[in-house]
């Protein structure tokens, strides 16, 4: 009972205090009234995390490993796996990831003794995030997939929405960039649902980050710019430094304007000063250090990455401490102190060593043989030199070890088809010689009736001469048939886009706006060219396509601009030059989408995804939306409302190619639900033949 009793007060105590310092102030007054029972472990364990959050990690860990002794002494499993995930935390926090790694793996150890599927997910979720900071991706993704998986089956939307933007990291950081970007799209309709703001901005810089890693700056600096504009209006500051400090690195690494990139590391490091974010400020200076370093204004690269060292030291952070010891080795390599600068070089090794850090380690060796030889060391050089590239070698095989898995998957599937193919050529083997001992038997056959044989012959070749160009005049005749058909229903399908959009645009003209009514025009004359162009021929790149799929979906949102967003994601197996497809066959996917799924929303915030993916031999086109689904769009009355006559002229076309071509082209169409059988929008799936450089059409 007394137990129970300062439970409640323990909870009420949270409900109450207002600020961190009340809350830890309360569960310190309610630890002293505690037993010695799981109370007393909770309320330990509490104080700690509450310790962690206001960055005393040292204190936060000393608290913990209070409650986890208290814990084995009761021999309480549940509260000995939480405090060492409390630690473990903790211990991330400080820098410490083989320290973190070492305590998750303590935690799930117990977690899975007590068969505690939550827990397991809790602690893969840990282990997963110190591989990742240890560069370890591969491994980061085996504990990630795993907790996404259980997470998946308790249905915890937020651990879920954290597991696939763990998982989309992870895939960036081992260039598969159509996986990160597939695993950011997953977690962004639920980050929506969930209304988190704060993940969706972190999101939005996910994505950037991948653009950014695939050298697409301008797309990286646009995600960024969102993704700064949502914390802005949220307030969180350090979310913000972060975006700011990406959008530097683009001005740094893209555009080499220095100026751009220290106002943005500069702007970064005020908002992190302003919250008393000790890790980001250390960031930020040392990213000012670097750009004042570039600029030749050494004074001032001397004092940020000296005040970064100092920092980092305070707050015990040893990536921080190796990264500012790299710094100040490169500053006192061009002020010729290179006594000094060995010092440094060998500070960042010893400590990005101890702690796992590959990439700081691999900058190490490399500040060591650039160092060695400029003072012409060339032994010393080389040994450091190979050193680095064993780093660095060791960062790209991490990389490569997914298409490594790949290619021995490609590997045992051609043995099989091998294996296959040598069977059937026995088969082939064994009829070829059982039809060589029946020619025998004709030939000696015919051979006693060799006069009739050779009439009989004549005359077989001669009707069979005739079937054959009788069959030929009917295939040809089929041929053309179909391909008037298709002809007819391609120009059924330009007047019928060309109606949609003249609806479309009606409105803009009657709100008598003749600036943004001729911004309109302009946008829909680029468009329409795009259509008429590409309606006159038999196939298109799919460059082409894409730049008629943006020209739509920018007119459309012209008009409606808060009321759907878009994205279009290419797989880069698919060579946007050389792959060919049938014009006009996908749009009308998209306009269905919009109209009939998003269009109805009543409170906006609409999404529809193009994904373009290589799939066998096949290109799949997914159109993806998160709108009101078939069925209630089915309900909806309105004649103003498009019809689907576009559907049905696509339906149409498919089935006359696939007639004249022998294809296989087909339309998949799922309608989405959540876990409470509520619509969630449709997704439709398009498979067409991948085709490069052929003609597509007679």
């Amino acid at each position: 009972m007394k137990a129970y009793i300062l439970f409640l007060l323990l909870c009420l105590s949270f409900a109450i205090a207002t600020a961190q310092s009340r809350e830890i102030d309360s569960l310190q007054n309610l630890l002293k009234a505690a037993p010695n029972d799981t109370t007393k472990i909770l309320l330990l364990n509490s104080l700690s995390i509450q310790i962690s959050r206001s960055g005393k990690y040292d204190s936060a860990i000393a608290m913990a490993e209070k409650a986890e002794k208290a814990a084995e002494k009761l021999a309480y499993k549940k509260g000995i796996a939480n405090t060492l995930m409390t630690i473990s935390i903790a211990q991330y926090r400080l820098g410490n990831y083989n320290s973190a790694l070492e305590y998750a793996f303590r935690a799930l150890a117990v977690f899975q003794d007590m068969k505690s599927k939550r827990g397991i997910a809790y602690a893969s979720t840990g282990i997963g995030d110190a591989y990742t900071q240890l560069c370890k991706y591969s491994k980061s993704l085996e504990y990630d997939m795993k907790s996404l998986a259980i997470y998946q089956e308790l249905g915890e939307k937020q651990r879920i929405m954290y597991n696939l933007r763990s998982i989309s990291i992870n895939y960036n950081y081992l260039g598969n960039y159509s996986d990160a970007l597939s695993y950011a799209l997953k977690a962004l309709p639920i980050c929506l649902e969930l209304n988190n703001k704060k993940i969706l901005s972190n999101l939005l810089s996910d994505i950037g980050s991948v653009y950014y890693r695939k050298r697409d700056y301008e797309n990286a600096l646009k995600y960024y710019n969102r993704s700064l504009k949502i914390s802005d209006s949220t307030g969180e500051k350090i979310l913000s430094a972060y975006s700011l400090n990406s959008i530097g690195n683009i001005h740094e690494d893209n555009e080499r304007n220095y100026d751009a990139a220290l106002e943005s590391y500069s702007k970064a490091l005020v908002l992190f000063k302003e919250v008393k974010y000790s890790i980001g400020v250390t960031f930020s200076l040392i990213d000012i250090g670097r750009i004042y370093r570039v600029q030749g204004n050494y004074s001032e690269a001397l004092e940020n990455e000296s005040e970064a060292l100092d920092m980092a030291r305070k707050i015990n952070y040893p990536t921080l401490i190796a990264k500012s010891h790299m710094e100040l080795g490169f500053l006192d390599m061009q002020s010729k102190s290179y006594k000094q600068a060995k010092v440094h070089f060998d500070s960042a090794l010893v400590i990005s060593k101890n702690i796992g850090v590959k990439d700081v380690t691999k900058d190490a060796y490399r500040g060591l043989f650039q160092l060695d030889s400029t003072m012409r060391d060339y032994k010393t050089a080389l040994e450091n030199y190979k050193q680095y590239i064993v780093y660095k070698d060791s960062i790209d095989n991490d990389a490569n070890e997914k298409k490594i898995v790949q290619a021995e998957m490609n590997y045992e599937f051609e043995q099989k088809q091998a294996a296959e193919k040598l069977e059937q050529n026995k088969k082939d083997a064994i009829r070829d010689a059982e039809e060589t001992r029946q020619k025998a038997k004709n030939k000696i056959a015919l051979g006693l009736i060799a006069s009739f044989s050779i009439i009989l012959a004549l005359l077989v070749i001669v009707i069979f001469q005739r079937m054959k160009g009788a069959e030929k005049k009917k295939l040809l005749a089929e041929q053309q048939k179909s391909w008037l058909e298709l002809k007819a229903l391609r120009t059924q399908m330009n007047p019928h886009f060309l109606y949609n959009t003249i609806n479309s645009i009606q409105s803009f003209i009657l709100k008598n706006d003749t600036k943004s009514s001729a911004n309109y025009l302009n946008q829909f004359a680029r468009l329409m060219r795009g259509v008429l162009e590409n309606s006159r021929k038999d196939k298109i790149t799919l460059a082409e396509e894409m730049e008629g799929l943006y020209n739509y979906l920018d007119f459309e949102t012209m008009r409606f601009s808060d009321k759907f967003n878009y994205q279009i994601v290419v797989d880069e197996k698919l060579d946007k030059a050389k792959t060919l497809l049938p014009p006009l066959l996908i749009q009308p996917y998209i306009e269905n989408a919009i109209w009939h799924g998003l269009m109805p929303l009543s409170s906006g915030g609409g999404q529809v995804n193009i994904i373009f993916e290589k799939v066998n031999n096949h290109i799949k086109c997914t159109v993806d939306d998160n709108g009101i689904g078939r069925k209630a769009a089915k309900e909806i009355k309105n004649d103003s409302m498009h019809k689907s006559l576009g559907m049905s002229i696509v339906a149409q076309r498919m089935e006359s190619m696939n007639k004249m071509y022998q294809w296989d082209m087909k339309v998949d169409i799922t309608d989405k639900q959540n876990d409470y059988g509520i619509s969630t929008g449709t997704k439709v799936e398009i498979y067409l033949p991948l085709i490069l450089n052929t003609v597509l059409y007679d």
